[in-house]
């Protein structure tokens, strides 16, 4: 029996794709409401990561369910898909297929045209993390932990006193800015 990675029955459209970094984004949005005003919403994003081949639509009504391909796949003469290295999506009794490394959900409250791929762990930390990423993908710290790891690695890190570290910390990761001053110099220590 196939193992069903997601289903809904919410409507999903396809909201971004990485092409530098092979990332496609599928969002579901679910509004509260009371009394006909807006209370808040929550974005289920569906992420495919290492995506090399795609065929879906750019929405899906009446829901979807994915699950990983269990069996080899010619789509034509030129594209065979492999078994265990790509996703069929099932939608109206219909199947889309998307060849892909890796396959995640996220759950965030981002607005509805803000992209989820901008903070995820693809992108490694720059100027485009925000406080606001970090407060919705608190793994964004195991990124900032892999790179002080790789700084660990260095020469001078043994050399440096802890506040030499907190520099450079701050000055290479710029996500640093956002967490806790406390949370840095534990994982600087």
């Amino acid at each position: 029996m196939e193992e069903i990675l997601f289903q809904s029955e919410d409507f999903f459209c396809v909201m971004d794709f990485s092409l530098s970094h092979k990332v496609l984004l599928i969002r579901g949005t679910t509004v509260t409401e009371k009394a006909g005003e807006y209370i808040s919403h929550e974005n289920i994003d569906l992420l495919f990561d290492g995506t090399h081949f795609v065929q879906i639509p750019t929405f899906f009504e009446n829901g979807l369910l994915i699950k990983k391909g269990a069996e080899d796949l010619t789509i034509n003469a030129d594209i065979t898909l492999k078994a265990g290295q790509y996703f069929e999506i099932i939608n109206n009794k219909n199947s889309y297929f998307i060849k892909a490394r890796g396959f995640e959900i996220l759950k965030n409250n981002l607005d509805t045209a803000e992209s989820s791929i901008d903070g995820k762990k693809y992108r490694p930390p720059s100027e485009y993390i925000r406080k606001e990423y970090i407060e919705n993908y608190p793994y964004l710290l195991e990124g900032l932990e892999k790179h002080i790891d790789t700084f660990k690695k260095s020469d001078n890190w043994t050399l440096w006193n802890k506040s030499q570290r907190r520099e450079v910390v701050l000055a290479f990761v710029p996500v640093a800015f956002y967490i806790k001053e406390e949370t840095i110099l534990e994982v600087i220590s």
